[in-house]
């Protein structure tokens, strides 16, 4: 069943190295097609815009290029259609002309117009090359580099062009350039396997020509990877195998450093290439491999003639310091307990494949190491480092224990500086291997270096306090004890002037966010880095608790900007998606806590739909609530007395607001206040009727509505932990007077309420604090209020209706 083939499901997952394996090991065909489709494991790498699996795929002369799927598209289409300019510009210049051409047209109208500039382009030049070929110009031209139109065609791994101009009147195929490159230099680079075919078999081609760096074709064929042109150029009259550049390196050590295994089989197992050959640096080609990673081809070096398993570069470097450097296990491994490598050799700075591997933080090479005949635990370096002072740099914890609890490394060691491992562990800021170091027979916690630095300063580099540190990883029981401490200083400003505060809003802790707000006292409005404040932090990570906890101060400014002027609300906007956390925050700020959201722009669909609902709502049924309160009688009015009280009202900060504005006006927020809103006779004779009394207070936070002592311009201040929420009304945000003026037509019927974004029931402002985090953030929009019946029989009893407590329902 091709459908399920693993090449094609390999390919369609992206995963390269089992591409290659089934490809090498199992002799899949490279053009398998998928039923249905057609598709080859080509088109879909264009698909996917798999560049390294389309390169890989179109460096096999079997691979297909110009291959059709069942509607007749090539994988240039697919590139091109799905936007991928890198792999439409190496497949343009592979594909033939007319293919060129079927593909501008196929895609003119899906892909986008910098692709088809871009094809567009190349068939234009090869179109334009192609003519100028057949009419009769000078094929043999150089320009000022020595390159002729060969030359370039060659680069450009174009073959339709190259057999053109080698069936002209060319006798420039072997013409240098003044960097001494020939056309089949430039065809081994490029990599297209019919040109370099072309012109070593069917024109003879000098495959031994070197260019200026020594480098022959063979060269350019290893460094590129590409075992199809190797073999033709090895099985013609090539006698530059073991050709050498200026710089020593040979067609070896060019294919053992681009890691292509086929090529170094067959340049070692079938030509018998020299595996000891130094580069001028000294290098082998198993000092490539072991730094490539490579174990295939370790394995088939050393398998070899190869007495050059010690061998030392110019600067002492062995097989076995670049395979630690690397971090390739298998290789370490095959080197160390195989071939018996000397584990303690070490290179000109004194380091020994432990040093490095330390350094790189490989626990199983470490152990390797440390399990063979390695007497180098303690080995220093010219600069006096040891590997447990590379390990405490590395950051790895399991190396520094195995070498500090398991081998008993010295921990007071000094490097040339006078650094102990604990400065280094301190440096950074790793306090995991900090306990294990200071658990250990550690005397030199003192230790000064010759800059006199301690462990504990480089701790407190970059102003950073234990504090510091404790609040940003979220360790409560450490910061409490810390803050007992009475030298302790909760407001330390690091380099970036974050305070302990800031690190505790930004981890998400809440028993440490609590701890200095409530019982430190610290300052909430203080500004860190870039001017965050710790509510910016806590808005941005989404930590909802904490920023109730700051925003129920009430000296919290929750409209500070940073130094990028963004407040908190906008903050809670920028991550994508928006979470759950970060729409209770959103609905929190505006709803409760009254932020502004004009000016605020996002591009989450819900959380611009919110403000838009909430502004032009709140808007609306102010006008309407200070209809009722404050203008004349009428039909109209009676209507809208109707439809308010049939539904379940909004009310946030600034709806409330405009709402105890209109009923000062007519002197009736006093008397709610103070009697409980009991309609009384006195009340009547004031003209408020019980239906308006009854909107008051459906719009009223339940906080407002009880006290005996309650001001207008002095609202209630809760004494909980999350305070009331809201604020005296000079510091409140009011909607304009020009926003909640009457509206002219009081006999409206349609009313846009405020909207509602609770999952569960919300009695009260207070009850908000509880419930709010059941709060589903995917309730954004709400059905409209108005299509309510306003058929529901009105309560008369006013006395039992005033009592009800208010509910804000879903809407679906």
């Amino acid at each position: 069943n091709n459908e399920r083939h693993p090449l094609l499901a390999a390919t369609d997952k992206e995963h390269l190295e089992i591409v290659k394996h089934l490809i090498e090991s199992t002799d899949c065909d490279i053009n398998v097609r998928e039923e249905g489709t057609g598709s080859t494991p080509l088109h879909k790498a264009c698909y996917n815009g798999s560049l390294s699996i389309v390169e890989y795929l179109i460096s096999k002369p079997q691979c297909d290029i110009e291959a059709k799927d069942n509607e007749g598209n090539q994988p240039l289409h697919y590139a091109a259609c799905q936007g991928h300019k890198e792999i439409v510009s190496i497949l343009g210049k592979k594909v033939r002309e007319d293919g060129l051409y079927k593909c501008m047209e196929s895609a003119k109208e899906l892909a986008e117009p910098d692709i088809m500039e871009l094809l567009n382009n190349q068939y234009k030049d090869r179109r334009s090359l192609i003519d100028a070929c057949k009419s009769g110009n000078n094929v043999n031209a150089k320009e000022k580099f020595g390159n002729t139109p060969l030359h370039y065609a060659c680069d450009k791994g174009n073959f339709q062009i190259v057999e053109i101009l080698t069936k002209s009147q060319c006798n420039t195929i072997e013409a240098e350039g003044t960097d001494s490159l020939r056309p089949l230099h430039k065809a081994c680079k490029s990599g297209n396997v019919d040109i370099v075919r072309h012109l070593v078999i069917d024109k003879h081609c000098d495959v031994n020509a070197k260019d200026k760096d020594g480098y022959t074709p063979l060269h350019y064929a290893c460094d590129k990877g590409n075992f199809q042109i190797v073999e033709i150029l090895t099985k013609s009259q090539c006698n530059t195998i073991e050709a050498e550049g200026t710089d020593s390196l040979r067609p070896l050590h060019k294919a053992c450093k681009s890691g292509n295994v086929d090529i170094v089989r067959h340049l070692v197992i079938d030509k018998h290439c020299d595996v000891n050959a130094k580069n001028r640096d000294g290098y082998t080609p198993l000092h490539y491999a072991c730094d490539k990673g490579d174990f295939q081809i370790v394995e088939i070096l050393t398998k070899s003639q190869c007495n050059t398993i010690e061998a030392e570069g110019t600067d002492s470097l062995r097989p076995l310091h670049k395979a630690c450097k690397s971090g390739n296990v298998d290789i370490v491994c095959h080197l160390v307990i195989d071939k018996h490598c000397d584990v303690n050799a070490k290179d000109k700075d004194g380091y020994t494949p432990l040093h490095y591997a330390c350094d790189k933080g490989d626990f199983q090479i470490v152990q390797i190491l440390t399990k063979s005949q390695c007497n180098t635990i303690e080995a220093e370096g010219t600069d006096s480092l040891r590997p447990l002072h590379k390990a405490c740099k590395s950051g790895n914890v399991d190396i520094v224990r195995h070498l500090v609890i398991d081998k008993q490394c010295d921990v007071n060691a000094k490097d040339r500086d006078g650094y102990t491992p604990l400065h280094y562990a301190c440096d950074k800021g790793n306090f995991r291997i900090v306990k294990i170091l200071t658990k250990s027979q550690c005397n030199t916690i003192e230790a000064e270096g010759t800059d006199r630095l301690r462990p504990l300063h480089k701790a407190y580099k970059d102003g950073y306090t234990p504090l510091h540190y404790a609040c940003n990883k979220g360790l409560f029981e450490i910061v409490k004890i810390l803050t007992n401490q009475p030298q302790c200083n909760f407001e330390a400003e690091d380099n970036s002037n974050d305070r302990p505060i800031h690190k505790a809003c930004k981890s998400g802790n809440v028993d440490i966010a609590r701890h200095f707000v409530i019982e430190k006292h610290c300052d909430v409005n203080a500004k860190g880095m870039n001017g965050f404040t710790p509510l910016h932090y806590a808005c941005e990570s989404g930590h909802f608790e904490i920023v109730k906890i700051l925003t129920n101060q009430p000296y919290c400014n929750t409209g500070v900007e940073n130094n990028f002027n963004e407040r908190p609300l906008h903050l809670a906007l920028s991550h994508k998606p928006l979470h759950k956390t970060h729409m209770n925050i959103i609905n929190y700020l505006v709803q409760v806590k009254g932020c502004k959201t004009r000016g605020i722009t996002t591009h989450d669909s819900r959380a611009s739909s919110y403000f838009h609902i909430h502004e032009s709502s709140c808007i609306a049924l102010l006008r309407v609530v200070k209809c009722i309160l404050t203008g004349p009688p009428g039909a109209g009015k009676s209507t809208l007395k109707k439809r308010l009280l049939n539904q379940s009202l909004d009310t946030g900060p600034s709806l409330s607001t405009g709402v105890i504005d209109a009923a000062v006006q007519v002197n009736s927020f006093r008397k709610l206040s103070q009697h409980n809103a009991v309609v009384t006779t006195e009340w009547k004779e004031q003209e408020l009727d019980e239906e308006a009394v009854l909107i008051t207070k459906k719009l009223l936070p339940a906080s407002n509505m009880s006290g005996e002592s309650i001001e207008p311009t002095a609202p209630h201040q809760s004494t909980s932990l999350f305070e009331d929420t809201e604020t005296s009304f000079e510091n409140r945000s009011r909607l304009s007077d020009e926003e909640i003026g009457l509206s002219d037509q009081h006999d409206n019927t349609s009313v846009m309420p405020s909207p509602t974004f609770m999952h569960s029931e919300v009695n009260d402002v207070a009850n908000y604090n509880e419930e709010s985090s059941d709060m589903e953030h995917e309730n954004i929009l709400v059905a409209d209020l108005c299509r309510t019946s306003v058929n529901q029989e009105k309560k008369t009893d006013a006395e039992d209706t005033c009592y009800k407590k208010t509910k804000i329902r879903k809407k679906v």
